[in-house]
């Protein structure tokens, strides 16, 4: 078993961490969406079911992890905010 994290350096540390890769996780699908809407136009036109289902559904669900760890992220460093001020 991994032993806790209890050095505030260590936690500050693991907080950014957290944060960059949900950041990371953010980006790659934020790309994919703007690409696949850059060409929304032409998919009107042709299929729009395809699109929602085989491109675009998979990248919003590809956001929540993103999202999430992000939120973790943020969450962490509040709390090391309250431990320095105590």
């Amino acid at each position: 078993m991994l032993r806790p994290v209890k050095t505030l350096k260590a936690r500050k540390t693991l907080a950014i961490g957290v944060m960059s890769l949900g950041g990371i996780l953010l980006v790659f699908p934020l790309i994919g969406i703007g690409l696949m809407l850059s060409g929304l136009l032409y998919v009107l036109l042709e299929g729009f079911l395809v699109f929602w289902l085989v491109g675009l559904v998979p990248l919003l669900v590809a956001l929540i992890p993103g999202v999430l760890l992000f939120k973790h992220g943020l969450y962490l460093r509040k709390n090391l905010r309250i431990e320095n001020n105590s």
